[in-house]
């Protein structure tokens, strides 16, 4: 810490600085900052359908774009569904375009399951990227304490409908960043 004087009101203080990256005033003040978990990594995943074994659900939370859920079911709409035996607290979801230049999703429609068994209203999130590397970010509204499960529709309602479609990842945390 260094004083540093001057005639503005905010001139007149300690400066703090530490090192880039450093928990100074965070160690000064008493600040916990939280971990923030990717929770879909816990989440048994299901889906419509997977065209290819080489293609599953169980690719939507490994960490990796590389990695994608594909499918030419003839669901329509296609969905994808992650449920946890312990219920989370959602603070914000992303999800990660496939990679592919067949169809670009143009919207997911996102319904969320509660501990007591009631349900959300769907709710439409427009796809906000046609990269896996910028995933579409969902930051709910109100409280989404204890959800068991989260229910991913992709395009519903478009027409005509895609014959494929995928995703190559989806994350979920406590804390939206």
């Amino acid at each position: 810490a260094q004083y540093v004087s001057g005639n503005a009101p905010f001139i007149n203080s300690w400066l703090v600085s530490g090192p880039y990256e450093t928990p100074v005033v965070d160690e000064i003040y008493g600040t916990v900052i939280p971990e923030n978990p990717n929770l879909a990594k816990n989440a048994k995943t299901s889906a419509s359908s997977a065209t290819l074994d080489t293609n599953p659900p169980e690719f939507l939370v490994d960490g990796s774009t590389r990695n994608q859920w594909v499918t030419e079911g003839k669901e329509v709409p296609c969905w994808v569904q992650l449920d946890w035996d312990t219920p989370i607290e959602l603070g914000c979801m992303t999800i990660a375009q496939w990679g592919d230049g067949r169809h670009v999703n143009q919207w997911y429609d996102l319904t969320f399951t509660f501990e007591d068994g009631t349900q959300s209203d769907t709710i439409r999130v427009n796809s906000t990227s046609s990269s896996s590397a910028e995933p579409t970010q969902y930051v709910p509204e109100g409280d989404f304490k204890k959800v068991k499960s989260v229910k991913v529709e992709i395009d519903k309602g478009r027409t005509p409908y895609p014959s494929i479609t995928g995703i190559s990842e989806i994350e979920v945390y406590q804390y939206a960043f």
